[in-house]
């Protein structure tokens, strides 16, 4: 019992005694970056716009006279070029109608003709009987004739002047009325060609909705065509990018990694009440190998901003809705909050006003999300 109690009063003295291990620190290692100078130039901002393509033109047709549906060429889906017959309704009573409005007006035509002969034959006759007046007065005078055979004469002088005076009137509004049997014609051959539903351009069947046998209207649909050539692009841009754009101008597009050139075509001159952005439409024409509905970008290029700072996109980290760069000062990098005001391809646009940075100064060119301030770097090769 005694040998245990010296035994553990040792072990108690030794633990009570022992130097005290202090941890040994590691100085941690600098970290190694790649470096930048924040340079000075004249640039031209690009402005990434996206949206959907839609046709260029969407067009529903209807007939524009009333008639029962006698043929359908069209289904869904099929491509039809500009000409080509859609639908045609009955026109068999039009036919009709042009038959006999054709016939009135060469009925018209030749009674014109013979009015015309007839007011010069009349002029002649006239003429006659004014001499036979005269002789007639003459042998009355010589008992040869009398005044009954005067009288006579005068009456038929007076029908002819009366149907000279019918037929002159006949014939000064002859092209009058040529002209209105013409017209009716025009029209009635107009209605049966109306019968006819025709394509105005070159495009794809999107919807049909009318059948064989059924009465259409005026007012009913029947078809729906989408423009198979042209495709639009809308978006909507500041109105300091709008100040910059031109109508016409070559825009450049790009599909699914593939780039076509567009042409813009419209420009809101007023902007939206409520987002205060401008609408634009860019033209795409003649690309087959595009379909309504994908997804496209815009590049729009903006106004040329003299002598301004940039730096590389990946210089900046964006923190809490500000960015900063990493300036390189020795062996150390400072947290210096900067301006991002527009982008150019790779390098962002820094405002050197609202900043702390100048041309020529040192940054960090990369993975800056993994630094501190006050941190010791190593300048890579």
């Amino acid at each position: 019992m005694l040998l245990a109690a010296m035994l553990a009063g040792g072990w108690l003295w030794l633990d009570n005694n022992r130097p005290e291990v202090k941890p040994k620190l590691h100085e941690i290692m600098p970290a190694r970056v790649e470096a930048s100078i924040v340079a000075r130039q004249d640039v031209q901002p690009v402005t990434r716009v996206t949206g959907r393509l839609v046709p260029a033109r969407i067009t529903r047709l209807n007939f524009e006279i009333s008639g029962r549906l006698t043929e359908r060429h069209v289904e869904v889906g099929q491509q039809v070029t500009t000409g080509d017959v859609l639908m045609r309704l009955d026109g068999s009573d039009l036919e009709n109608a042009v038959a006999e409005k054709q016939s009135r007006y060469e009925m018209e035509k030749a009674a014109v003709g013979r009015d015309r002969k007839l007011l010069q034959l009349i002029g002649q006759q006239i003429t006659l009987l004014q001499r036979e007046i005269s002789r007639q007065e003459k042998l009355k005078k010589t008992s040869l004739s009398t005044q009954a055979r005067v009288d006579e004469v005068k009456q038929r002088l007076l029908q002819q002047r009366t149907e000279q005076g019918r037929l002159k009137y006949s014939v000064e509004t002859a092209e009058s009325r040529l002209r209105l049997q013409e017209l009716a014609l025009t029209k009635a051959k107009r209605d049966l060609q109306r019968t006819v539903l025709k394509a105005p351009f070159r495009s794809v069947v999107n919807a049909v909705w009318a059948e064989v046998g059924e009465v259409i209207t005026p007012a009913t649909n029947v078809v729906e065509l989408v423009d198979r050539d042209n495709l639009d692009l809308a978006a909507e841009v500041t109105s300091q990018l709008a100040s910059a754009l031109k109508i016409g101008q070559t825009v450049t597009v790009r599909v699914e990694e593939k780039q076509f050139q567009g042409k813009l075509i419209a420009l809101a001159f007023n902007p939206d009440p409520g987002t205060l952005t401008h609408s634009i439409k860019i033209r795409l024409e003649q690309h087959r190998d595009l379909i309504p509905g994908q997804l496209a970008e815009a590049f729009l290029p903006g106004r040329v901003i003299k002598n301004t700072l940039t730096v590389p996109i990946t210089a900046v980290l964006h923190e809490d809705g500000e960015s900063f760069v990493f300036r390189i000062n020795g062996d150390q990098v400072f947290r210096i909050p900067v301006s991002v005001q527009g982008r150019d391809g790779e390098r962002l646009l820094i405002d050197q006003k609202h900043s702390s940075i100048k041309a020529g100064d040192r940054i960090v060119a990369t993975d800056v999300a993994a630094l501190e301030d006050g941190q010791k770097v190593v300048i890579g090769e």
